[in-house]
């Protein structure tokens, strides 16, 4: 009996980490979020010259989490982006699209001249770079960077999330909110 309950015991520990799903946008169109970012964490809030409908998604997630875990951020990521009525794309996908139009590009790194001229074909394209990454031996840093191919920063949000909720409401819907908030004005 001690072992069944031991076993229990160790199998409810490993599985602590949830795999991130998707929620919900709300009908005010933020995300639910069980708390607001900080004004100070947000580092740059430019308003954009265009209304961008594309957006190119980079992701780096920490290497301690596992795949599923991983893959659930990408799916929660790109959920939230096509909630604001983006077009997403990440490097595979984009590469397919040039390839589509018959711009030449490496077959696996995303070369930026030729994104360019993609962009003259697709219309503005925004970079999106969302990363998950290890700060020390506790914490990983949350962050999302926004900017045009020309790597004019508009809107920079990064944080170290502490969290009793589930890290979608958390970490990435009030990142997201920020988000929304610079994309709306």
């Amino acid at each position: 009996m001690k072992n069944i309950y031991l076993s229990l015991i160790l199998l409810s520990l490993i599985g602590c980490a949830n795999i991130p799903q998707p929620l919900e946008v709300k009908s005010d169109g933020y995300f639910p979020a069980s708390k607001e970012i900080d004004q100070q964490y947000l580092l740059t809030n430019i308003k954009a010259d265009k209304k961008y409908k594309i957006v190119f998604m980079r992701e780096e997630i920490s290497y301690r989490l596992r795949a599923d875990i991983k893959e659930g951020y990408s799916t929660v990521h790109r959920q939230a982006l096509l909630d604001m009525g983006f077009t997403v794309y990440n490097s595979e996908e984009l590469i397919k699209l040039m390839q589509n139009h018959n711009i030449k590009t490496d077959r696996f790194l995303v070369d930026y001249d030729a994104v360019k001229k993609l962009q003259k074909v697709v219309g503005d394209i925004l970079v999106v770079d969302i990363k998950y990454l290890p700060e020390n031996k506790e914490w990983n840093r949350y962050t999302i960077k926004a900017s045009n191919l020309s790597e004019e920063v508009y809107f920079h949000i990064s944080f170290l999330p502490f969290t009793l909720s589930s890290y979608e409401k958390g970490m990435v819907y009030p990142a997201f909110n920020r988000f929304v908030d610079w994309y709306r004005q």
